[in-house]
């Protein structure tokens, strides 16, 4: 069986060079531009042409998209360009920002006049949108009925036995509790009265 011969006077061989040259299967860049693999094919084989948005996507794997489009190479100034695109990209998809939201902060970012600090808050609108950041940096949302509870239910505790603790004992007490007793969903009246009698006296 022979090979297909790649057309560099067409846009699916060019478009079929350029996956080589990336080392891309015509699976893989189905894939990663979330078409079909027949799909792939065809643009590939000239019976399709691809529509601009794909060939404009084309860079963010690593793909020459003006070369593909009209057969002149990007310029080295083009080529690193796309590079840092393909770079930012792949730093947003590393942090699970949603695709709308990249594309929404590039082109805010690429508004003429754009000042510093609107570049800075689509920065920050980004790191907002990262639900792995926002997983790693969480803040506490306390949940006010169950850490009131803990206080009134270990004070309670703590006066029938006719106990008096330090406030540091008391907060390390109520701290530990609080995480145990939010991922329940409900205070372990049982848990927070051996808690209380393992506090030790002052």
């Amino acid at each position: 069986m022979s090979k297909i011969k790649d057309n560099i006077d067409s846009i699916g061989g060019r478009l079929r060079q350029e996956r080589k040259r990336v080392g891309l299967t015509q699976n893989e860049l189905a894939e990663k531009m979330s078409v079909h693999r027949l799909t792939q094919i065809n643009y590939e084989s000239g019976s399709t042409e691809p529509p601009p948005s794909y060939i404009q996507a084309l860079r963010r794997v690593g793909i020459d998209d003006r070369y593909v489009q009209t057969g002149n190479k990007s310029s080295p100034s083009e080529e690193l360009s796309n590079a840092t695109e393909r770079l930012f990209m792949a730093l947003c998809d590393a942090l699970q920002i949603p695709l709308d939201k990249v594309h929404v902060a590039i082109n805010g970012a690429a508004a003429a006049g754009a000042s510093h600090s609107e570049f800075q808050g689509q920065i920050r609108n980004l790191v907002h949108a990262s639900p792995l950041l926002n997983a790693r940096n969480k803040v506490l949302v306390l949940d006010r009925d169950i850490l009131v509870d803990i206080v009134e239910g270990l004070e309670r505790c703590l006066i029938s036995m006719d106990k008096r603790v330090s406030p540091l004992q008391k907060a390390h007490a109520i701290a530990s509790m609080y995480r145990d007793f939010s991922e329940k969903g409900e205070i372990d009246v049982e848990m927070l009265e051996a808690r209380a009698r393992s506090i030790p006296g002052v």
